[in-house]
């Protein structure tokens, strides 16, 4: 299972990523070189076509496994948080409010204005 702890960029994954880069280009230094270990070809113990599909199904396994649950476990996570912020607001509570149905939207060009119910804009004179 994956820890809530990794994320993009963890000190795992970039291991993981070292080690298939590694593997990667000692196979195409392997293509085109022979490289001699205790005495053996290592070219020969697996044909190239078996090697790129073995590294093929590794790079996949370490890019879902290190590299794209973290990054899925990051969004859900983000996303759960966002989703319950936005539940836990009211918004009836907000508009509810006294204050705002008191003063409703005043604007700073609007400071000085009183206006009546009939829609008509009154200056009031003992605003300072």
């Amino acid at each position: 299972l994956l820890h809530t702890t990794q994320a993009l960029l963890h000190p795992g994954m970039l291991i993981f990523l070292g080690v298939l880069w590694g593997l990667w280009s000692m196979h195409e230094f392997m293509i085109s070189n022979e490289l001699i270990v205790f005495g053996k070809n290592v070219s020969s113990a697996m044909p190239i076509t078996q090697r790129s599909l073995l590294l093929s199904a590794l790079s996949v396994i370490v890019i879902v496994w290190k590299c794209l649950a973290p990054f899925v476990v990051v969004v859900v996570v983000s996303g759960l948080m966002i989703v319950s912020h936005s539940i836990m607001r009211d918004p009836k509570h907000i508009e509810s409010s006294t204050e705002f149905r008191r003063r409703g939207a005043v604007d700073s060009d609007d400071e000085g204005v009183i206006s009546d119910d009939s829609g008509e804009l009154v200056e009031r004179g003992d605003i300072i």
